[in-house]
């Protein structure tokens, strides 16, 4: 009977409504049922009594009617999402509050420009890893010459030297610049000294020297290998981390505008993304992108993205809802320890997750969104007959003026459409 009810409301108002406009406020209706009879003995009895006959056909009845009562307060408050949406961009605070909360954002935007200028600078510090590895070479060459292990104490010194390098790869950290110069000098001093050639030594070589050359060979093979060699290393994950860190600010901020809330600087930083790429306005653009594009693909990952990140602002802005309404009810009326505790416990809780996850959802919508205007941007411009690009900067120059024409009726000239076949 369940199975039926949705499989009716999915094949009205679609799979969309269904999983994000009805589920949560279906949720959202057991949520209160439940803490309304641990707290009020009339509504217990109802629905214990609702419950006990279920299967007979007046209370199949009732609870189709129920369940199409959630349907139909799910559609009709649809559109209430979209104040929810410009109220978690920061859009409708005050002013006073709105700046005060965009100085701590501004706040963490220069934190992680400066963590980023840190990173640049330690890997910039780093020396070459081609003009190490051709010095230690020289080096070697030249110990060579000598066929003889005649300063052992260097190659331990190589050693003790390169053992935090070591270490620090084995947990996949960054070597710093310091012990970095400390282990090439060391072992530089170590390879002109010795030879680290066990065919090379001079007869009558012993079992010591014969070890101390194969641990010299050793060490240097550790330092300068293509693949595995610390030097090598050292740089990759310096340049890697600073990657990580230039990503993770262009998903967060954008170039220039900061907003009071985080959602609204995610919002912000796909704007940023669309522009500084391409030139794409991304607020006046998008919603007509959606219209045209052809990949069936992308648009099947972009309207499960889209589900769940309205799935989880509702969610949200419900368990908001919940908390608020059942702590002024339970406050005024209440009288159950255990429904207030429950109240009190897990609402608070529920609206830090269901926030989180609408973050999270957020970040999956947005990576999304940037992958369909890299593939589908130029579907748009062959919708309004427009002709191709054929380099970035044209590219510019024509969302500039569709831009201009579409918001400001104020086009460059006369524009001339292509008609293909």
């Amino acid at each position: 009977m369940f199975a039926e009810i949705l499989g009716k409301i999915d094949g009205w108002f679609g799979r969309s409504f269904l999983l994000a406009r009805y589920f949560p406020w279906l949720l959202f209706c057991l949520a209160n049922a439940l803490i309304a009879a641990i707290e009020f003995e009339p509504v217990r009895t109802f629905l214990l009594e609702e419950y006990r006959n279920l299967g007979s056909g007046e209370k199949l009845v009732n609870f189709a009617i129920a369940l199409s009562a959630v349907a139909v307060i799910a559609f009709t408050l649809s559109p209430a999402v979209q104040p929810i949406t410009r109220l978690l961009e920061g859009k409708g605070i005050p002013w006073w509050m709105a700046s005060l909360l965009a100085f701590g954002h501004v706040l963490k935007r220069d934190r992680r420009i400066a963590r980023g200028n840190a990173l640049f600078q330690r890997r910039a510090k780093l020396p070459a890893s081609i003009d190490v590895i051709r010095e230690l070479a020289r080096d070697r060459e030249e110990g060579a010459f000598t066929r003889d292990v005649a300063d052992p104490g260097a190659i331990d010194k190589a050693e003790t030297a390169i053992r935090p390098l070591r270490n620090a790869r084995y947990l996949n950290r960054p070597i710093e610049v310091e012990p970095l110069n400390t282990a090439i000098s060391a072992l530089s001093a170590a390879l002109r000294a010795n030879c680290a050639e066990v065919l090379q030594l001079r007869p009558a070589v012993d079992v010591r020297a014969t070890a101390h050359a194969e641990a010299l060979a050793a060490l240097h093979r550790e330092m300068t290998d293509q693949y595995t060699g610390l030097v090598t290393y050292a740089a990759d994950i310096a340049q890697s981390h600073e990657a990580h860190e230039f990503d993770s600010y262009q998903t967060l901020f954008a170039r220039l505008e900061v907003a009071p809330t985080r959602f609204g600087n995610d919002l912000a930083a796909l704007r940023s993304y669309c522009d500084t790429r391409y030139g794409f306005d991304f607020d006046l653009l998008w919603p007509r992108l959606q219209m045209v594009i052809k990949n069936e693909t992308l648009l099947a990952k972009l309207e499960n993205a889209r589900i769940q990140l309205d799935f989880s602002i509702l969610s949200l802005s419900l368990s908001g809802l919940f908390t608020v309404t059942w702590l002024a009810v339970l406050g005024i009326w209440g009288s159950s320890l255990a429904a207030l505790l429950i109240v009190v416990v897990f609402g608070p809780l529920m609206v830090v997750l269901w926030l989180w996850i609408v973050h999270e959802s957020f970040t999956a919508f947005s990576e999304t969104v940037r992958g369909t205007i890299d593939i589908g941007r130029f579907d748009l411009l062959k919708a309004l007959h427009r002709p191709l690009p054929k380099t970035l900067g044209d590219e510019r120059a024509i969302w500039a003026v569709v831009a201009a024409m579409l918001s400001l009726d104020e086009p460059e000239g006369d524009i001339a459409y292509e008609y293909g076949p």
